[in-house]
């Protein structure tokens, strides 16, 4: 699994997810930042990366595409620390990674992990 972490994650978060062993880049590091959430998924898309972010304007956009691709995790958490990112990662992330390579909105909040295979609307 391939990550792509939006501008509004802590830049550090990509170095804790190669830690962890998982491929992971933020978008400050290709040159998308302060750019247009469909621009970012157009890229993601191409470069099969699965997006990470708080922004719901990612899961409504793949909703309305009907397009199958990329996955997006959303994490709606509140605070999103590094300590508690790293054990999300830990406990979590394994699990993720056959949902992400088939095309799924994936939220991670406080009641757990919810799947919805893209597109919504077929």
């Amino acid at each position: 699994m391939k990550l792509l972490l939006d501008e509004n994650l802590i830049p550090g978060f990509s170095a804790i997810l190669q830690e962890l062993g998982y491929s992971a880049r933020h978008v400050y590091d290709v040159g998308l930042d302060q750019t247009p959430d469909e621009e970012i998924i157009a890229f993601a898309r191409s470069s099969g990366e699965t997006i990470l972010t708080n922004d719901l304007d990612f899961t409504r956009i793949m909703a309305l595409s009907k397009e199958v691709f990329p996955s997006i995790i959303t994490f709606r958490l509140g605070a999103l620390n590094p300590t508690l990112f790293r054990e999300i990662v830990q406990h979590n992330f394994d699990q993720l990674i056959e949902p992400a390579e088939e095309g799924n909105l994936i939220t991670i909040d406080d009641g757990g992990i919810r799947i919805r295979k893209l597109p919504l609307y077929r």
